[in-house]
């Protein structure tokens, strides 16, 4: 397996809360999860796994907007993360 730590900081001044995930590669880690809520300045993390590495994305809101972590870490390649936002 390929293991990853993602690791989700909270800048602002509104909680994120979770609603949703996707994987293209892996997933979750055995005994992992999203954190339901991550509260300002506060950050929270999950684990992920796959035999070919992990790669999709995790959807937060943020004060009525959504808000989407990219990430990819591939076992062969370069890792990406991406953030995106949309109201």
């Amino acid at each position: 397996m390929h293991p990853v730590n993602l690791t989700i900081a909270n800048n602002t001044n509104f909680p994120l809360q979770y609603q949703s995930d996707w994987f293209n590669l892996g997933g979750l880690a055995s005994g992992s999860s999203w954190p339901a809520t991550v509260a300002p300045s506060q950050s929270g993390t999950a684990s992920c796994s796959g035999a070919l590495g992990c790669s999709g994305w995790v959807h937060y809101q943020c004060n009525g907007t959504d808000l989407y972590f990219c990430f990819s870490n591939p076992v062969a390649g370069a890792n990406k993360i991406d953030f995106g936002g949309q109201t």
